[in-house]
C-alpha cells in the first residue's frame, strides 16, 4: 500500500506545483522519496488522502498544460504530454489495487490447516 500512497515521492501529490513542468519535476525527483508507513491502516489512510489530493490537483491543469511535453526532466519521455504521465499514475493505481484485491482474496480463502 505504501507504494501507491506515497509513490513515487513525498510530498505526493505535489499540490504546490505551480504548473505542469513543476509537477513533472516533483514526480521525477528521486531525492524526495518518503519513508515507509508502520502498518496497513496507516497505508490505507495515506492512499485515500493522496488519491483525493491527486484527483483534485489534476482538475486544476489547463488544457495547454495537459498537452505540453514533460521536458528534459522526464528523460526518454521528454516529448510525451503531461496527460500521459497522469494516465500512467492512474494505471499504477488500478493495477496495484487489483493486485491487493487478489492478495486479499487469496488470504481469505487459504487453507486453515
Amino acid at each position: 500500500m505504501w507504494h501507491m500512497g506515497a509513490s513515487p515521492n513525498a510530498p505526493w501529490p505535489p499540490l504546490d506545483a505551480a504548473d505542469g513542468p513543476a509537477f513533472v519535476h516533483a514526480y521525477m525527483n528521486p531525492s524526495l522519496a518518503s519513508e515507509a508507513v508502520p502498518d496497513a491502516e496507516t497505508a490505507c489512510a495515506l492512499v485515500d488522502r493522496h488519491w483525493t489530493a491527486f484527483s483534485e490537483r489534476i482538475l486544476r491543469f489547463s488544457d495547454s498544460e495537459l498537452e505540453a511535453p514533460l521536458g528534459p526532466v522526464a528523460g526518454p519521455y521528454k516529448d510525451a504530454p503531461l496527460v500521459g504521465l497522469l494516465l500512467h499514475i492512474v494505471d499504477e493505481m488500478i493495477h496495484h489495487g487489483a493486485e491487493f484485491g487478489v492478495l486479499r482474496d487469496l488470504y481469505a480463502h487459504r487453507p486453515l490447516t
